[in-house]
């Protein structure tokens, strides 16, 4: 527990099955619709090509 929510882990962990999945047309990214899955640093991740 922090005292405050960091993306990090989260960016984290997107970056690694990113890497290690083959990306395929109409990939489906689902998440718990937290605050840290709206973060600045994560958006800009899911919209990479």
């Amino acid at each position: 527990m922090a005292p405050f929510q960091d993306a990090t882990p989260a960016v984290r962990a997107l970056r690694m099955a990113l890497a290690h999945r083959r990306l395929q047309s109409g990939l489906l990214h689902h998440s718990d619709r937290g605050s840290t899955y709206t973060s600045e640093s994560y958006l800009e991740l899911l919209e990479q090509p």
